[in-house]
């Protein structure tokens, strides 16, 4: 596969990116003066245009998931005055989410169901009815009112989820030993810099995302700290169910993918029992009772996957160590069995969020 770089002209950060075609979709993010950028393309990206908000002329988007060219939701990182996420019903014009007081909120996972009617925010929040608010916001209304829901992660962020119906989904959580859990979170503090991966900060002041190097340690007890948590979630999103757990095993969940309650492909990251970074795919066939891990990844990570069937996904993250020159490399894996994983390509000094796969 080769990438080329279609536009480069905006002072913004492009972090989320879904595609209902080939040659239409959306890249969402936030600019250095915190408009909200909701840009849109129907040429593969060549041009884009910012519909950004309806309703606010301020915001900053961590997520974005189209189910169709007409219903879709982002998720937004948002403190005092910015928005939590948006939606449109027609494709084009994009609403918030919430009107009422938040003091902090960050939603960096997102999925929509294609019946115009379900979508879910996933991620963290503080406002006067939950000030360590810690699971998803839902709509079955094709976003006229929104529910509010905490997991059943205790005090470990969610982070990412997939949703096949408004009664179907399945939950990530993780947290790394560099990071706050939600208990010890300090608003001010996430206010400034938000931390996107254990390699990714985000300056919510600047719109800016910063590469962290780590220093892994070879000890013995280096794999502590790392929580790796999966949840099935039903019931309009108000019944959790623990499937997985890997504590102190030194890795922590990324992005999900799913094609149908029995089928799901996520992305792990973090370091093996030698100190070094690894990320891995794990899979299910039959709705996380049990799985296997179709790739390991050394020196690397691997944050994004998205499947468009059973057969055909895409993951991507960025290597870490190893024979390249900067301080990472993106790479980019594809599977066209749903099953066996191959190196398709790599970009110097590039390190993808997110994918939206289309086509065949």
């Amino acid at each position: 596969c080769t990438w080329t770089i279609v536009q480069n002209d905006f002072a913004t950060i492009a972090i989320a990116t879904s595609f209902s075609s080939t040659e239409t979709g959306y890249i969402a993010g936030g600019s250095s003066n915190l408009q909200p950028l909701l840009l849109y393309t129907t040429d593969g990206g060549n041009t884009l245009d910012n519909h950004g908000m309806n309703d606010s002329s301020v915001g900053a988007m961590l997520s974005i998931r189209m189910a169709s060219s007409t219903w879709g939701i982002a998720g937004g990182l948002g403190f005092i005055e910015l928005p939590c996420g948006a939606y449109t019903n027609d494709g084009s014009t994009w609403f918030n989410v919430d009107d009422g007081f938040t003091l902090f909120c960050a939603f960096q996972g997102a999925s929509v169901v294609d019946d115009s009617q379900t979508g879910v925010l996933i991620g963290s929040f503080a406002d006067r009815r939950d000030w360590k608010g810690n699971g998803i916001q839902i709509t079955t209304d094709g976003g006229k009112t929104w529910n509010q829901i905490n997991g059943d992660t205790g005090s470990t962020p969610v982070r990412y989820g997939s949703f096949l119906s408004k009664n179907m989904g399945y939950v990530t959580s993780g947290i790394w030993p560099e990071t706050e859990d939600i208990s010890e979170r300090n608003i001010d503090s996430v206010m400034r810099d938000f931390q996107l991966t254990r390699h990714l900060t985000m300056d919510t002041t600047k719109q800016t995302v910063r590469f962290v190097k780590r220093e892994n340690s070879r000890a013995e007890d280096a794999i502590e700290g790392y929580v790796a948590l999966l949840s099935a979630v039903t019931n309009e999103g108000n019944d959790w169910k623990l499937l997985l757990n890997q504590t102190n095993q030194g890795l922590y969940f990324n992005e999900i993918s799913c094609t149908d309650s029995n089928n799901c492909w996520a992305v792990l990251e973090g370091i093996d029992g030698f100190g070094n970074d690894t990320a891995v795919i794990y899979h299910t066939s039959d709705g996380w009772a049990s799985y296997d891990t179709q790739l390991t990844v050394p020196g690397g990570s691997l944050v994004c996957i998205d499947m468009q069937s059973p057969t055909l996904g895409w993951a991507g993250g960025a290597l870490l160590q190893g024979d390249f020159q900067g301080d990472f490399q993106g790479i980019f894996y594809k599977t066209t069995d749903g099953a066996n994983w191959t190196l398709d390509s790599e970009l110097k000094n590039f390190y993808p969020m997110d994918i939206s796969v289309t086509g065949k």
